[in-house]
């Protein structure tokens, strides 16, 4: 074995792992990648909270209807934008109202609710399932609800007047 032969095998054996300025690089890119891709991710995540409002809100209103049709009985579905409470109400003859269901769009979705009222929805519905006319619903319906948090996302649902709930 010649002296150059000893030198390129010395060589190979201390070259065996990566200089600190290739680990450098490569914490400097995926720092680089992170930074790029959170604001996206954050985005993401906010809009889909404010879809996921609305869907809520869609699925209580055909929570209503089921509960009218279901217990014979009239259903309320009310909606304060002031406070951000949904709840589904079970209007019973003989004794006091009893919630069903409610959801607080603040604090489970942390996003706003608006109406194009400005005020309060509700409808009731009666044991077929179809909205009331008269003093129980509201007057002025349809009705658009837009659902809108900080980033400004927003997505709406519509209130038409035999109480369908649709996406927007």
């Amino acid at each position: 074995m010649s002296n150059s032969d000893s030198r390129v095998g010395f060589a190979r054996a201390s070259r065996t792992g990566f200089s600190l300025i290739e680990l450098l690089v490569v914490i400097a890119i995926a720092a680089l990648l992170v930074g790029v891709s959170v604001p996206a991710v954050t985005r993401a995540q906010a809009r889909r909270q404010v879809v996921n409002a609305r869907e809520s809100f869609v699925w209580l209103a055909a929570r209503a209807r089921l509960a009218a049709v279901e217990r014979g009985s009239v259903t309320r579905l009310e909606l304060d934008p002031g406070t951000g409470l949904a709840q589904v109400i079970l209007r019973l003859p003989s004794a006091t109202d009893t919630i069903l269901e409610a959801v607080r769009y603040g604090e489970e979705y942390r996003v706003g609710v608006q109406t194009t009222s400005g005020g309060a929805i509700r409808v009731c519905y009666e044991s077929r399932g179809l909205a009331m006319e008269g003093a129980c619903t509201m007057a002025g319906l349809p009705q658009m609800v837009t659902f809108s948090n900080a980033t400004g996302g927003s997505a709406q649902a519509r209130v038409l007047l035999l109480g369908q709930v649709e996406r927007r």
